[in-house]
């Protein structure tokens, strides 16, 4: 889960954790899939810059590889890997309008020991597919936060974040309404651009 944490909050834009939805961004048939995604995919060189101190359990992004595969669900499977660590997460690609999103998610955990119901909330990010690289650009928190007041939609606020808690609609609605707002590309993005061989 630390490492969720790490992964999400280069990710995120704006200060404080990056928001989440307890609902998806897309019902099954409108999960798209783009194969330029798959593939070892690598931060940047000094990406991203970010206006806060993360909390980078690896230190920093310096040989970090993203793997991106596709899946059964017509998702992906998106793994963080330096050296022996790594972490897995569920994705899905959406097209509201002109933009694509990329909703990151924990897997469901497997082992039946743990019990319980486990919280899994969808992270939003805005995906950019260029010429040899990905721009993931992250919700920006205290935005989204100010749309939800203003538009009176319901969320909780707790120490891990903002999180939607509305339909699947209202959450399309919102991105679609407000998304240069929501999603300001800039000096936070996270650009992955192919891994050297």
């Amino acid at each position: 889960m630390r490492y969720l944490v790490v992964l999400l909050l280069l990710f995120s834009a704006g200060c404080g954790r990056p928001p989440a939805s307890i609902v998806p961004l897309c019902e099954s048939e409108d999960v798209r899939h783009d194969a330029r995604l798959n593939g070892e995919w690598r931060p940047r060189s000094g990406d991203p810059k970010p206006n806060r101190k993360p909390l980078i359990s690896f230190g920093s992004l310096e040989d970090i590889t993203v793997s991106i595969t596709s899946n059964r669900d017509a998702g992906y499977t998106l793994t963080l890997r330096r050296d022996e660590n790594q972490i897995a997460l569920d994705g899905t690609l959406t097209r509201l309008g002109d933009s694509d999103y990329l909703t990151l998610r924990q897997p469901a955990i497997q082992d039946a020991a743990l019990g319980g119901t486990t919280l899994r909330p969808y992270f939003l990010t805005k995906c950019t597919i260029g010429k040899d690289e990905i721009r993931l650009t992250g919700c920006h928190s205290e935005r989204f936060q100010e749309v939800l007041q203003q538009a009176e939609l319901p969320h909780l606020e707790a120490d891990a974040g903002l999180v939607f808690t509305g339909t699947t609609e209202a959450l399309r609605t919102i991105l679609e309404h407000h998304e240069e707002t929501l999603f300001p590309t800039g000096r936070d993005d996270l650009i992955l651009i192919p891994a050297e061989p």
